[in-house]
């Protein structure tokens, strides 16, 4: 089984890179948004934010809507269906989109996205790592 382009260290370090950017935004540091906006690329990508019929939509891998399911609840954004999740995902892409979203959007929803990019980057990184290992038993047999 392959993993879906959305699983991919690349993106990890993506997410992570944007959750310091946004840290720093927090912060009063210079803002970067490049991360952010990477991100918001690739999430716009796996969960179609731009597709407005749901039978257009990109097929969903369960893994991914998983690890989607596990950043979002490490922000403390609570979603029970997967049609909320993708809503919830096409929200965050529009955020991490935004041109100057501490001025756009209050403190702590910049700190959700934060939180969020944190969580992904962590659950992405735990199932490279999984599949990592899996592979490498599945060789030796």
């Amino acid at each position: 089984m392959s993993l879906s382009p959305f699983i991919h260290i690349d993106t990890a370090l993506i997410a992570q890179e944007a959750s310091i950017d946004i840290q720093n935004m927090l912060a009063g540091k210079p803002k970067d948004v490049i991360a952010m906006r990477n991100l918001a690329l690739i999430l716009n990508d796996f969960v179609g934010a731009d597709t407005k019929d749901d039978a257009e939509r990109p097929p969903m891998d369960p893994i991914a809507l998983g690890i989607l399911h596990t950043a979002m609840t490490e922000a403390g954004i609570v979603n029970s269906t997967v049609r909320e999740l993708l809503t919830d995902a096409e929200e965050i892409v529009k955020i991490l989109s935004s041109n100057d979203p501490i001025v756009e959007v209050p403190r702590w929803i910049i700190g959700q996205m934060r939180d969020f990019c944190s969580g992904l980057s962590k659950a992405i990184t735990v199932e490279c790592a999984n599949r990592r290992n899996l592979n490498a038993r599945t060789r030796r047999w």
